[in-house]
């Protein structure tokens, strides 16, 4: 199958603004290095060889597959052809005329059919052209960047659903994630997500499956930041205003969640957020806290009493629902000690017998 609209042969790539890359003379100068034993597009994306040069090489590493190729791609350019398709290719290290070229590129293999993506290699394929696209973001002028943004996905190209994974939102989270993508566009990625949940909850649309309902997907993205080992993916306020989203349209915020997000939220700048969290965790009719959760709880307890606007959820008082779950955990820490004095109890009881 050909993906592109026309035939991407040595004729089109001279007419489409991008002939002073590919002047006929380099022709047969790149033919003998393609051929050339151990000839390798990434190292000769490093080397001092020409625009030109590294242009061609960058397009064999973002095509999919050597027959697509408007090139000739000789069978020792090893690192074209592999069974795992990965990103090998960063645009910041390179001349912004490549960007916009691979940017061409990108557009046009992007029309294949999502179908052809059930392969392991295709779904590699689509994965390594999103993370080229965020690069491009930040690398291109700004029309060619916002050419770029719009090819950005959000939605996974194919539903799937097994026991410990299901498609979802998940490309939205990977660019929310990349520490190479600037704020100003996380924070536009943001905005047409909210667009998407606003609309299945407004009901002027449904989501592709029941397990893709944009809600719970733009929840869970935004929230996997609370486990990472490196901090967060973007700035606090970004995560704070997010919060303030969850809460104003009454997205559930998962209740394991509480602790890590009190901690984040620790200054005293971000009470609102806090107090964002708690009503929305107070939605459960009976929590049931660990030691954790406990220790997040007091510190909110500590934000109402020192006063301010009570913290409530469907008109309860959170602060009753809170000490009552600190309560209920101290009560089954206290009963777990008298059955662990009771069973050491007994087990003396049995040795005197055995004596």
């Amino acid at each position: 199958m050909w993906p592109f609209d026309s035939k991407l042969d040595g004729k089109i790539l001279r007419t489409t603004g991008f002939e002073d890359l590919f002047p006929k003379k380099d022709d047969d100068l790149w033919r003998e290095w393609s051929s050339s034993e151990g000839s390798s597009c990434t190292a000769l994306l490093q080397s001092t060889a020409r625009i030109g040069f590294k242009a061609r090489a960058a397009t064999l590493l973002i095509l999919p597959n050597l027959a697509w190729s408007p090139f000739y791609a000789g069978k020792d350019v090893a690192d074209t052809v592999r069974y795992s398709f990965k990103t090998e290719l960063d645009f910041r290290d390179l001349p912004p005329r490549i960007g916009e070229w691979a940017l061409g590129v990108i557009e046009c293999s992007t029309k294949i059919d999502p179908k052809d993506l059930e392969k392991d290699r295709e779904r590699d394929w689509y994965r390594t052209h999103q993370d080229y696209l965020h690069q491009l973001l930040d690398v291109l002028p700004p029309p060619a960047a916002e050419r770029a943004f719009e090819r950005v996905d959000f939605l996974d190209p194919l539903p799937f659903s097994g026991m410990d994974f299901c498609s979802g939102y998940h490309p939205f989270g990977r660019l929310l994630r990349d520490r190479r993508v600037t704020e100003t566009w996380k924070r536009r990625a943001d905005g047409k997500m909210r667009e998407v949940v606003l609309s299945e909850i407004e009901g002027r649309s449904a989501p592709r499956e029941t397990w893709e309902a944009a809600p719970a997907c733009y929840e869970d993205e935004i929230t996997t930041q609370c486990f990472s080992t490196e901090g967060l993916y973007y700035s606090k306020d970004l995560f704070a205003d997010q919060i303030a989203f969850l809460a104003s349209r009454e997205i559930e915020i998962g209740k394991h969640l509480f602790p890590y997000l009190i901690k984040i939220f620790d200054e005293p700048a971000y009470a609102e957020t806090r107090r964002q969290i708690c009503a929305s965790i107070c939605r459960e009719e009976r929590l049931f806290f660990d030691h954790e959760d406990v220790l997040a709880a007091e510190r909110c307890l500590r934000d109402l009493s020192q006063g301010g606007h009570p913290y409530r959820a469907d008109q309860t008082d959170v602060a009753l629902i809170l000490r009552e779950a600190i309560g209920r955990y101290h009560q089954r820490e206290k009963e777990a000690q008298l059955a662990a004095v009771s069973k050491r109890e007994q087990s003396k009881v049995l040795v005197q017998r055995m004596s």
